[in-house]
């Protein structure tokens, strides 16, 4: 490896240990989260740089049948400038889905009959899980420099 080369692999490295880690955290997300009809599952987005996701999505159905779980796959733009990665859910109820909001006839209730997730699962897994899996995402991608 030359001398010259250091700066460009490091930054190539970074920029895709950056989008494995978006790519895992987005799907580990749809794992931990509540999965009923797979409404919320399949709203998880991930946007390139510091761009909200807004909740601009609202469930018309009134069927409301559970169903097993069948994730949809992450799609992850690139990020140029390692500007990184937002991520969030656009459901107009992902507050109370993420147990953000509590309410008294859903996910916030406890036990309620559709909990299909751990109570408080958003935050046991951005503060104890998500760490860690960026972390491990970025230790692989700098690994491969040697």
């Amino acid at each position: 490896m030359k001398l010259t080369q250091i700066v460009p692999d490091f930054r190539e490295a970074l920029e895709v240990g950056l989008e494995v880690a978006a790519t895992e955290v987005t799907e580990q997300l749809k794992i931990e989260g509540p999965y009923w009809t797979g409404f919320f599952e399949s709203l998880w987005q991930v946007n390139a740089g510091n761009v909200s996701v807004k909740p601009n999505i609202f469930d018309a159905s009134t069927k409301k049948t559970k169903r097993s779980r069948d994730y949809t796959p992450v799609e992850v733009p690139e990020s140029p400038n390692l500007g990184g990665y937002t991520i969030g859910n656009r459901a107009n109820y992902r507050l109370y889905a993420m147990d953000i909001k509590p309410t008294p006839t859903a996910r916030g209730a406890y036990p309620a009959a559709n909990l299909t997730a751990q109570k408080n699962w958003y935050d046991l897994y951005v503060n104890a899980k998500m760490p860690e899996t960026i972390n491990r995402s970025l230790w692989r991608s700098l690994k491969k420099l040697n």
